[in-house]
């Protein structure tokens, strides 16, 4: 039996001879030694506790902004603006986030349509060009992003970009098995150090729990819980899709991506050799660290016009 501390010793080997080297380390000083899942109610009763080293807190930074959007249904959505500093950044673009956690499944995506509205109704106060606004998150907030490209072009809003990292498509978290999936990635990496089976399988429970599926599917369209159901992959803004090659994940997020060229779009696809689901919050100052960020800005810079 190997070392409990011999890097790597819990992850198989078929895992292993894929995973970008300078993860291996990590895993075994940090992520091996994370608490096993807990309710959320201990979550809340305790966030300090297990809050990521990236949760960050940001409301007492300079210019940063803190708004109330109203949703269809009447709700209040807090919704986060970040303005860069102008000595260094320059004009735009200017980061909106929006806290989609705090409610039931399939509601982020009324709640950042309202969102996005608000972005565009709000272009003076906010000092920003409506007509150069891109969308884009990583894993659920990469598939908010993928519905809102849709929504967008369904009420003829233009979008510069769709910057999606390891999103999800389908609505995996329903599944019984990994085996469920018709991408074989995701039986592949269902054992994998970041984002396995049982942590997919734990947010079902936790936002789509079988006692409710039916209630919940009722309430939205089929393609909000997986996109890659939706109707028209025509005319969608031009999208930029990144993948982890080590992440269960991965298959359906480049699936999207070959049914957005399928339909004449504009679409970018990269897969990260070696990564893992959580490659861009790791505290690892390396190449592809590196890359991923600057990967980011120059797509931007390119959408909204910014390229030197």
């Amino acid at each position: 039996m190997a070392s409990q501390e011999e890097p790597g010793s819990t992850i198989p080997p078929h895992i292993l001879s894929k995973l970008n080297p300078d993860f291996v380390p990590f895993f075994r000083d940090v992520l091996s030694k994370r608490p096993r899942d807990v309710t959320i109610k201990v979550l809340r009763a305790h966030p300090e506790k297990y809050r990521a080293p990236t949760a960050i807190d940001t409301s007492k930074c300079e210019r940063v902004t803190d708004y109330e959007v109203i949703s269809e249904d009447g709700a209040t959505v807090p919704v986060r603006v970040y303005h860069p500093d102008p000595d260094k950044h320059g004009d735009g673009p200017y980061p909106v986030h929006l806290n989609h956690h705090e409610t039931i499944f399939g509601k982020a995506f009324q709640d950042a349509w309202a969102a996005l509205n608000w972005v565009i109704n709000s272009a003076t106060t906010l000092n920003i060009n409506p007509s150069s606004i891109s969308v884009g998150g990583i894993s659920a907030g990469g598939n908010i992003s993928f519905v809102l490209q849709h929504m967008a072009r369904n009420a003829g809003l233009p979008l510069k970009l769709c910057l999606a990292s390891v999103p999800p498509t389908t609505d995996c978290i329903s599944y019984d098995s990994p085996t469920d999936s018709p991408y074989s990635s995701f039986s592949e990496f269902a054992n994998g150090p970041v984002l396995p089976w049982d942590r997919i399988k734990y947010f079902g429970q936790s936002c789509f729990p079988v006692e409710k599926r039916d209630k919940i599917r009722k309430m939205w369209p089929e393609w909000w819980l997986a996109p890659i159901k939706a109707p028209n992959f025509k005319g969608l803004c031009p999208t930029f899709i990144r993948t982890a090659e080590c992440d269960m994940l991965r298959d359906e997020g480049e699936a999207y991506g070959l049914k957005l060229v399928e339909g004449g779009n504009k679409v970018t696809i990269k897969r990260y050799l070696g990564a893992v689901h959580t490659m861009m919050y790791l505290p690892l100052e390396n190449e592809q660290r590196r890359s991923y960020d600057e990967d980011a800005i120059r797509a931007l810079r390119e959408a909204h016009g910014l390229a030197k």
